[in-house]
């Protein structure tokens, strides 16, 4: 609940003026419900039983101008409460990108893509549709109540008592409702985050579960998760039924008790029918608030929810960085005894020593599982060292500011991002580029011939996640994009792992000048890979077992000449 508190002051403080007006348009809209019941009044009783044409007209005329203004004024709000409703949305998913974004490497292998979608999806259009809006909403209505309560004791003290009581059984009834409903909406909730990363691993892979025929596999364990949906819904959707069907019948008892009650004043002459007909006015707006009071608890509870869990990703510590800059554009890069594990206890570097120079090509060779990828990470800054140092120009990376870090560094992996855009937003990622740029950068990367061959040349579209390119093609694209970048580091991360050896060769040949002006490390498992470098690291078991020029490593090297039998 405080996080709820803390999400409502945001929205307020986002949305002063707005939510100011709403609350007098609010108030403009209760004066005009409360005068409408006894315009009813006194069109019945003065105007239709009276036989009176004139008093009919005018108060007809004022019923309708009434309902008019009410309309407006409603349809003011709602767009009010809309804007602010997606405007905080916004706001929030905005907030958690950039959150997220900043995070440690930790966050990304404990938390599932899934788990992310629902909270950013399911999460968020929840708390829009109980937001702020709801609020001035349930205040709005307890005051209608209470207005309504106040008159209806001056009609008719027998009746309002008849009234209450029913409304308090509906209460408790639909307190026991309420009580079992958010105890099932907490385990929906798991089991459909659960249900949504089935979809989304299987949406993301599906050719390749189909190759591989593991798509049966996954139907199997989806039917699972599935039954269990269905059966968690099922028993969340018995107390939501139970208790609205549970509401209409006491609703309808609560009107049938006041007509028949009525009718006895009424065939005593204690009353008369544009009084029952207000009374009535009144007592729906004493019922249908305090039934959206009710359901509104369910909401906010729902809501509560919601809101823990945007907070628990905003919450999330964002690793503490230094404020210094790297400002020379050469940068040597030193990891001096460094220790590093992923998880407590687990040991994967252990006075791991390093040296990545400016101007020379560095490669760091190895077998899958021994640590390679682990490195870029560290120099990213997306996880921190246990013991050791990684510096830069000689400054430790924990008084770098990580931002400033990163815009130094370009990273190209094995499994570039695509995105459904032309090849020219693919490369410029938008950046202010001019197309030769671009056309030049793509022929150094041999993209030349995929220009050439397409309709629309730089504007072709590339397809969902690059779908009309190969594994090459796509690699190329983003080394295309690194080159562009101009950053002083460049990581290739297994970048020509889907070319064959001719093709490799050639393309590394052709981007070697622009690699040798730059802190380049080079990280693969394929020695015909590195022929042009200058310094090898050959891990084993996350450790150095062989470390050289190419020349010294292809005479001494014993670790070295297996991967290059390999590579034949």
């Amino acid at each position: 609940m405080v996080k709820y508190i803390f999400y409502l002051r945001d929205v307020f403080l986002m949305n002063r003026k707005r939510v100011l007006f709403v609350l007098i348009l609010s108030i403009s809209i209760l004066i005009l419900s409360i005068i409408q019941p006894v315009i009813m009044q006194q069109l019945m009783d003065q105007g239709i039983l009276k036989q009176n044409m004139r008093k009919l007209g005018l108060f007809f005329v004022l019923l309708i101008l009434v309902a008019f203004m009410q309309g407006i004024l409603k349809y003011i709000m709602e767009i009010i409460h809309i804007k602010i409703k997606k405007e905080y949305s916004y706001y929030i998913k905005i907030k958690i990108f950039s959150h997220i974004s900043n995070l440690s490497g930790s966050f990304f292998s404990d938390k599932k893509t899934g788990e992310l979608v629902k909270v950013l999806e399911n999460d968020i259009y929840t708390i829009e549709n109980a937001g702020m809006d709801l609020i001035i909403d349930v205040i709005f209505n307890i005051i209608t109540s209470i207005l309504a309560i106040l008159i209806l004791w001056r009609i008719n003290f027998q009746l309002l008592c008849v009234v209450l009581s029913i409304e308090f059984l509906i209460i408790i009834i639909q307190q026991y409702f309420i009580k079992h409903m958010y105890k099932r909406v907490e385990e929906l909730r798991c089991v459909s985050g659960k249900s949504m990363n089935f979809t989304e691993e299987f949406l993301s892979n599906i050719l390749n579960l189909i190759l591989v025929k593991a798509d049966k596999i996954f139907m199997r364990k989806f039917r699972e998760i599935e039954k269990i949906n269905i059966t968690k819904t099922v028993e969340y959707m018995k107390f939501s039924e139970g208790g609205k069907q549970t509401n209409q019948f006491m609703n309808s008892l609560m009107i049938g008790m006041v007509y028949f009650i009525s009718g006895i004043f009424i065939i005593k002459g204690e009353m008369t029918i544009g009084i029952m007909i207000a009374f009535l006015q009144y007592v729906s707006m004493v019922v249908n608030p305090l039934l959206f009071i009710i359901n509104s608890y369910s909401q906010i509870q729902n809501m509560t929810v919601s809101v823990k869990k945007v907070y628990e990703i905003l919450d999330i510590p964002i690793p503490d960085t230094g404020n210094q800059q790297i400002q020379n554009s050469e940068v040597t890069i030193e990891m001096r005894n460094v220790n590093f594990g992923y998880r407590e206890n687990e040991v994967l570097f252990e006075n791991l020593c390093m040296t990545f120079e400016p101007k020379k090509i560095t490669a760091i060779i190895g077998e899958s599982g021994c640590g390679k990828s682990t490195i870029t990470k560290l120099l990213y800054g997306l996880w921190q060292v246990e013991k050791g140092q990684i510096r830069f120009n000689g400054i430790d990376i924990k008084q770098l500011n990580v931002n400033s870090l990163r815009k130094h560094i370009t990273v190209v992996t094995q499994d570039p991002v695509m995105f459904n855009d032309t090849i020219k937003n693919n490369v410029s990622l938008e950046g202010d580029y001019g197309d030769e740029e671009i056309r030049n950068v793509c022929k150094i990367v041999q993209l030349s011939d995929i220009l050439n061959e397409v309709p629309h040349g730089l504007e072709e579209n590339l397809g969902e996640q690059g779908n009309k390119l190969s594994g090459g093609q796509k690699q190329r694209i983003a080394l295309a994009r690194a080159l562009l970048e101009k950053s002083e580091i460049i990581i290739l991360d297994e970048v020509t792992s889907a070319l064959d050896n001719i093709t490799q060769a050639t393309l590394m040949k052709s981007i070697e000048p622009i690699l040798k002006k730059k802190t380049t490390i080079i990280i693969t498992h394929r020695i015909s890979s590195i022929n042009e470098v200058d310094y090898v690291y050959v891990l084993e078991n996350h450790r150095i077992e062989e470390e050289g020029t190419p020349k010294f490593l292809k005479e001494n090297g014993k670790k070295f000449a297996q991967f290059k039998l390999q590579d034949l």
